[in-house]
């Protein structure tokens, strides 16, 4: 794994980087609305025009399952 840090359009430099990369793991925010799209601008565009994979990684707690038992 290699960490850089460049100057420029993030969605740009991302793609950019793809083509010389196995994978991409990018981050998301946690979503604001209950409904519809849960990705950023940038999330979508590298996703969509990348040339690797590219994995979404959730924020923490997004995915939990509650805890409570019912009953």
């Amino acid at each position: 794994m290699a960490v850089e840090v460049v100057a420029g359009r993030r969605e740009q430099r991302l793609v950019d980087t793809s083509t010389s990369s196995s994978m991409l793991v990018i981050g998301r925010h946690r979503p604001w609305l209950r409904a519809g799209s849960r990705l950023g601008p940038v999330a979508r565009a590298v996703q969509r025009q990348a040339v690797c994979p590219v994995l979404l990684a959730a924020p923490a707690g997004v995915h939990e399952q509650p805890t409570h038992a019912l009953g």
